[in-house]
């Protein structure tokens, strides 16, 4: 004679869910509990320091920085105007045309 209860170990598995949730979950807290939370902040401190552009090509390279690159693009526009306040480099080799024909 049935009354409508589920008895016996299927009756067991079937309160817990199908796939026996309660014992993972027990597991998954004690597992939890045994793992150790380390500090997100970063002072950043282990990187090496990004040094300022020395020519042009290097300057606008640092400015067209991509998303996270953010010490090359602080470096890039701190270096920009020393750098480009510099005056040209002497030439070497023959002089321009427009120089000779004065």
């Amino acid at each position: 004679e049935s009354d409508g209860s589920v008895s016996g170990s299927s009756g067991a598995s079937l309160a817990r869910g199908a796939g026996g949730e309660s014992a993972s979950s027990e597991a998954a807290s004690s597992s939890d509990e045994s793992l150790v939370a380390f500090g997100l902040a970063d002072d950043r401190s282990d990187l090496a320091p990004t040094a300022a552009p020395r020519h042009l090509r290097e300057l606008l390279a640092g400015l067209r920085a991509k998303e996270g690159e953010h010490e090359l693009l602080a470096a890039s526009l701190e270096g920009a105007a020393p750098l480009l306040r510099l005056p040209p480099p002497p030439r070497r080799g023959p002089p321009p045309v427009a120089a000779t024909l004065r």
